[in-house]
């Protein structure tokens, strides 16, 4: 088994990680109404990190604390729940990690197609995860 850098964190801070994720939404949907397509994907990356996170915490009070995003996507996918859509939602936030590598890493520019697609793929996200949280 992978080893992961992990930070234990009590559920009582829920809360905090919760607020985190609904705030970055709340950015990248309101940078996607200014047309700002490289906000709009980087914060939604930041939103679904923090309902990973929120999940973590819940499942196994830690949370992936690496630099790694990809591997925060592999710590995720440990916490196996036994849903059929968990695999679902391990591929929806690979695929918003991957966009936030070409928003902030490659250069290459992000399209409005690219930044619907994100923010589809961090609602479908976090559908999945809400119900999960207490």
């Amino acid at each position: 088994m992978a080893k992961f850098k992990t930070v234990a964190v009590s559920a009582a801070k829920l809360a905090i990680y919760r607020k985190r994720a609904t705030e970055c939404r709340v950015l990248a949907a309101n940078a996607y109404t200014k047309r700002m397509w490289f906000g709009t994907c980087i914060n939604a990356t930041h939103a679904a990190i923090a309902l990973a996170d929120c999940l973590s915490i819940v499942r196994k009070q830690l949370r992936y604390a690496g630099s790694n995003h990809d591997q925060a996507v592999n710590f995720y996918a440990t916490l196996q729940i036994d849903d059929p859509q968990f695999k679902k939602s391990i591929q929806q936030l690979g695929k918003i990690i991957s966009m936030k590598h070409v928003a902030e890493y490659m250069g290459d520019p992000i399209k409005q197609k690219d930044a619907e697609t994100c923010l589809k793929q961090l609602e479908r996200f976090e559908d999945f995860i809400d119900p999960l949280l207490p």
